[in-house]
Parts: structure tokens; sequence; C-alpha cells
């Protein structure tokens, strides 16, 4: 078999087993194997290292993609130094998974604009890298979706899929109203949990309160002499 057929065949196979990383580097770590002496296994090892890593970063690009959160934010990037009763520590611990694990809830209490959500997502993001089922959710917009297929007969067929998921991240549940209906169906999607209650003043005041301190204080009117 000549050269170039060689080749074709070997591709051939390699996108049959789904390894693309392979046929992308091969010829590169082939090259350098020979100029360095490594042996076959080296060589292998370098190729199967490549492939594991941008597959796995594949799964997780998909896994959170499939989450469908809002906007992306890591727990390191949130500031604990603002909001009291949680901790960093706590929320590293967390995002460790064993609460899935254990098929417990984390619930996350506070007034708005305190970060609850960037915490769920950063806990969320965190899942998704585990290699764990997330789907991302408005509270208001579950609950809808429920209430519209149970009407339609169709709630088992809506809640398949959900009940697989390993994390389901309901946001912004304290803004609505729930029908006794309504919050029957959320019910059954909740559990035994954390606590997380968040502390403190929301963001939007605190950046209103800052930017009310650095405007100049308004000029005093000259004062007139009368008589």
């Amino acid at each position: 078999m000549e050269e170039k057929d060689l080749k074709k065949v070997l591709e051939e196979y390699l996108y049959a087993l789904k390894l693309p990383t392979f046929v992308k580097n091969y010829q590169a770590f082939a090259q350098d194997a020979a100029r360095s002496g490594q042996s076959y296994e080296r060589f292998l090892l370098g190729l199967a290292k490549e492939e594991f890593i941008k597959q796995e970063a594949d799964r997780v690009e998909r896994a959170i993609t499939r989450a469908r959160f809002p906007v992306l934010k890591e727990i390191a990037s949130f500031d604990f130094s603002v909001v009291g009763g949680i901790t960093k520590q706590r929320v590293v611990e967390l995002a460790q998974g064993d609460y899935l694990t254990n098929k417990e809830s984390i619930i996350l209490l506070g007034n708005p604009g305190l970060g609850k959500t960037h915490i769920a997502t950063g806990l969320g993001l965190a899942a998704c890298r585990q290699g764990k089922k997330v789907r991302f959710f408005s509270a208001a917009a579950l609950v809808n979706d429920l209430l519209a297929a149970q009407h339609n007969l169709s709630l088992s067929k809506f809640m398949a899929p959900l009940l697989r998921s390993d994390l389901i991240i309901l946001d912004e549940v304290g803004f609505i109203p729930f029908t006794t209906e309504g919050a029957q169906l959320l019910d059954r999607l909740t559990g035994k949990g954390h606590i997380l209650e968040f502390i403190g003043e929301s963001y939007r005041f605190r950046q209103r309160m800052k930017m009310e301190e650095q405007q100049p204080p308004p000029e005093q009117a000259p004062a007139t002499e009368t008589g």
C-alpha cells in the first residue's frame, strides 16, 4: 500500500472511531517522536492525551449549552465580602458535588440583587464540568410549562427528561405568585437541601449609593442683603 493510501485508510479508521484530534495531530506527533527517538508507547500516549483533552472540553461545552444558563458566571468572580450569611469556603465545598451524589437541593434565600443567580450559575457550571446533566430555568417559565403540559395531558412526557437531570436550577422563585396547583407541581422537583441565606444590601442599591457619594455637593446660592 502506498504511503498516501495508507494515510487515507488510517484517517478513515480514526474518524470512524471518533478520534478527530488523532487525525489532526498524528503526523506532527510522529515527526516529533522520530526526531527525539520516542517510543511508540510515548507517541501514542501524547496523541491519546490530546484526544482526551479535546473531547473533555467538547463534552463540557455541550453540557453548558444544554443547561441554557442566561449568563456564565463563575464562583471565583463572586465578591463574598459584600454579602453576609455565606462564605466562599462553604460554596466551594458545595461545588465539589457531594450534594448531587446525595440527591440534595441547595436553596438560596435573600433579597434581590445579592448574587443568588451568580452563585447558582457557578454551582451549575461546576456540575457541568463534573459530567452532570444540568438545566437552568426561570421559575415562572418552568411553572407555566408544567401547567401547560398538565393541561395537555403530557406532564409525564415533559417531566421525564427533567427527572433525568442531575441538577435543576430554578431562578427567581420569589418573584412570582404561585397558585396552589403551581406550587404543588414545583414541590415535585424539590426535596431536602442546604440553605444559603444571602444577607446585605442589593448590588443595585450599593451602586446607586456609590454614585451619589461620588457626586459633588450642590452649590449654595449666594446670600443677599436686604434692608
